[in-house]
């Protein structure tokens, strides 16, 4: 039977390096200051919506780059232990530059503050026991709402409180160190997801990667945050279906699947990609930029306000982790961004 692959973008790139993928990533963004070429790549891959010019953004983005990577240097020729400031700036600026892309742009002038808060007289015990305080109004709300079309808070302002055992298992680069210093696994569920055909008919079919099944009959599909309308496949198979549409009817076709909470993954340049969907059954979606973004906040307010905190954190478990998320979330954020701007799901691999 005929299949397509799916993920969040349609299109995708595999890049062979010898160097470091980091370097070559931050060097990608760096491009992104010339706000001529950000014009080029806005006309080339996004279908762009609001009364703002293709000019203004380009150049509102082109400004945000700059700064950002002015950010990123600092934290690069910084101590370790306060890289974690500067690098969340960096991330902020760069959702800053999602926002300004997308289709609420004219917002973004209204909501250039955080939209998140950490009170920095409390102590700290266990990393994954703190929090931070998510806010209607701000930068981080109005990018949740540019990755995933929805308001985070919906009718009402009640502020959300997000403990770090909420965001961690969903940082997927850092994912055995979070489970080295916690004993508690990932909440990414591995599938393939793709576009079966049986004649003048299609469907969405995610199957089941690296998970046994009598586990994962346990697991609520409506938990899944990446499916909407999936069930379980009645044949016995290790999937999820959706119902068959005709093959025009790509509208429906689409309403099934969140792309958003689509995590890409690759395992080498000739070997299998697969998709990874978080599970939750919390009320907030979890767009893989979210996680990584609440995760380096939480970090600058404590190198910024909690200097005995920090202090706790280097001297415990948690610290092989945390360096970890400096180098490879910021990769993978980095990563994420220019899959954006390209809206092709870009991956670097080494020789």
């Amino acid at each position: 039977m005929e299949k397509q692959a799916i993920g969040r973008y349609e299109k995708e790139k595999i890049c062979i390096s010898a160097l470091n993928p980091l370097e070559d990533i931050m060097c990608w963004v760096e491009g992104l200051t010339s706000s001529k070429y950000v014009k080029d790549m806005l006309v080339s891959n996004h279908s762009l919506e609001g009364p703002m010019t293709v000019l203004e953004r380009s150049k509102i983005v082109a400004r945000l780059v700059e700064i950002a990577c002015k950010f990123l240097e600092q934290a690069a020729n910084g101590p370790k232990e306060v890289s974690f400031l500067p690098i969340y700036y960096a991330i902020l600026n760069l959702s800053k530059a999602y926002i300004a892309v997308g289709p609420y742009g004219l917002e973004l002038n209204e909501n250039r503050l955080h939209g998140a808060s950490y009170e920095a007289n409390r102590d700290i015990g266990k990393l994954v026991d703190d929090f931070i305080t998510l806010h209607p109004k701000g930068t981080i709300p109005l990018f949740y709402r540019t990755l995933t079309g929805e308001n985070m808070f919906h009718s009402r302002s009640k502020p959300i409180t997000l403990r770090m055992r909420d965001i961690y298992p969903y940082i997927y680069n850092i994912s055995l160190e979070y489970e080295m210093a916690t004993g508690i696994s990932s909440r990414l569920i591995h599938f393939d997801i793709h576009v079966e055909f049986k004649g003048e008919e299609q469907r969405i079919v995610a199957k089941y990667i690296d998970t046994e099944k009598d586990d994962f009959d346990k697991v609520k599909i409506g938990t899944l945050q990446g499916f909407r309308g999936l069930r379980r496949d009645h044949d016995g198979a290790n999937r999820l279906v959706s119902e068959w549409y005709d093959k025009g009817d790509t509208e429906s076709l689409k309403a099934c699947l969140r792309p958003a909470m689509l995590y890409g993954s690759i395992i080498g340049a000739t070997k299998f990609e697969f998709q990874m969907v978080p599970w939750s059954r919390g009320k907030l979606l979890l767009p893989e930029e979210l996680p990584l973004i609440c995760a380096f906040f939480h970090m600058s307010s404590v190198v910024r306000y909690n200097p005995d905190g920090l202090e706790k954190l280097m001297d415990s478990k948690y610290w092989p982790m945390l360096l970890a998320l400096r180098t490879h979330g910021l990769y993978t954020f980095l990563l994420l961004f220019w899959s954006f701007v390209t809206q092709c799901r870009t991956y670097i691999l080494p020789i």
